[in-house]
């Protein structure tokens, strides 16, 4: 076999026996090395072992669709995944999913809704709770490598530090823009010192794109995002756009699509503005907006900015959608728009483009990396209503620019997005770090 002299020499399993989406069998190793190890770790041993940390879990967001393609990825290289979270849900209890061809098990803790607001991410009980079932997660299930997704938040700190005391590797991703960390207000010093505290502890710090590696300062390493191109496209099976447009309604209308959470930062309420301003010109589009509400106040803001404007026949706000809906929205519509504040890249434009849709966006964050002004999309300015507006008509008024654009960007997205180089991004870092980890466990028991 081959590395079977390195095993008797150094008694170790050699690196090149470890191949990806393999339970190592130890026992099939020449004696005595196979034997010992087999004695010490069990007959089968799982190489990757992670928990994976973010604020809420509601499968159908940007970052939470990124990560279940992360997971998928992880779960076909033979690692197990733990995810832990916050939930307003009382009821939920620990759950496996299936994920791909593995399962992902699910840590729910309940964070009691408050008329606090972001203070309520200070909850000592809440974060107490938190903390004990992080600490159950690494005590019971020999987790190499705690991962976090929000690096400015309470949990983070936590997060982070409870993995160093059990000694696991501490890897955070960022999923935002440089914007996301500027400001003066009391608000954004109190999330850049929570950020500070958290890049203390990680040994590893990644950027989904250019832009949110920059905010994490020296160090900070691109690992990128991806897209299910096969699943997102115009030629996939069971992909139903009559079935939306009769549905709804929308008869020969020009759809614009803006799939995101409900909060200030995505910029629904600029795009209500550039609405109002379009249909003083025109009557042949429809504006969706569909997302789950991070803020009831938002919300009831823009149901109350729609009537008072006159807007109803214009505007469709509707709940956040599955995967299938989302991509049925996507082949029914004219052009997506995405007038956030801060970004870290958008996923939905990278499924936009799967789908052969040009995009309309704010130049913000991560967001110019991926949209080629005049090639695959059109930029704009944030909080600029006028430019929105008219960026937006410009696609709607030149229906062979927008097919051009739409084809540019899969062209793209097949190129430099593929999910296999993610995780292979991904697996090459956790290796590294699971190595750390092991050499820093080694050396203590010493």
């Amino acid at each position: 076999m081959k590395g079977a002299s390195s095993i008797k020499k150094a008694g170790r399993v050699p690196e090149e026996l470890i191949r990806p989406g393999e339970q190592l069998d130890f026992s099939v190793l020449p004696s005595p090395a196979g034997d010992e190890w087999s004695r010490l770790m069990g007959r089968k041993q799982r190489f990757l072992s992670v928990c994976e940390i973010i604020q809420t879990y509601d499968a159908v967001g940007g970052m939470e669709v990124y990560l279940r393609n992360l997971n998928e990825g992880l779960l076909e290289r033979g690692g197990t995944v733990h995810m832990l979270y916050m939930t307003d849900r009382r009821g939920d209890k620990p759950r496996t999913e299936k994920v791909g061809n593995g399962v992902v098990i699910h840590h729910p803790v309940y964070q009691p809704d408050s008329k606090l607001g972001q203070l309520n991410e200070f909850n000592p009980m809440t974060l107490l709770k938190f903390s004990t079932e992080l600490s159950s997660i690494l005590e019971s299930n020999d987790v190499n490598i705690v991962h976090l997704h929000n690096v400015n938040l309470p949990i983070s700190v936590i997060g982070a530090m409870v993995a160093k005391a059990h000694k696991a590797g501490v890897a955070v991703t960022h999923h935002y823009g440089e914007e996301h960390m500027r400001g003066r207000s009391l608000e954004k010093l109190v999330k850049r010192a929570l950020a500070d505290i958290t890049l203390h502890f990680a040994d590893r710090k990644l950027g989904v794109s250019l832009s949110a590696a920059r905010a994490l300062g020296t160090g900070a390493q691109v690992i990128g995002t991806s897209v299910d191109t096969e699943y997102f496209s115009p030629d996939a099976e069971s992909v139903n756009p009559d079935g939306i447009r009769r549905n709804y309604g929308l008869g020969d209308s020009k759809v614009i699509l803006y799939p995101a959470r409900m909060e200030p930062p995505k910029g629904q309420m600029d795009l209500l503005k550039a609405v109002k301003l379009m249909a003083e010109r025109r009557k042949d589009f429809k504006v969706v907006l569909m997302g789950r509400p991070q803020s009831k106040e938002y919300v009831k803001a823009l149901d109350d900015y729609v009537r008072d404007n006159n807007l109803e026949d214009f505007v469709l706000i509707l709940p956040a959608a599955d995967k299938k809906t989302v991509r049925d929205w996507y082949a029914v519509e004219d052009v997506t728009v995405l007038p956030s504040r801060s970004e870290a890249l958008g996923l939905i434009i990278l499924e936009s483009f799967a789908m052969e849709k040009p995009v309309v966006a704010t130049k913000v964050g991560g967001i110019p990396e991926v949209v080629v002004h005049g090639r695959n999309g059109l930029l704009v300015e944030p909080e600029n209503p006028r430019q929105m507006a008219d960026a937006l008509n410009s696609v709607l008024d030149d229906p062979e620019m927008a097919r051009r654009m739409g084809e540019r960007g899969r062209e793209l997205v097949v190129k430099e997005f593929s999910p296999k180089a993610l995780v292979d991004n991904y697996m090459e870092v956790y290796r590294e770090l699971t190595r750390e980890v092991s050499e820093r466990r080694t050396s203590k028991r010493r």
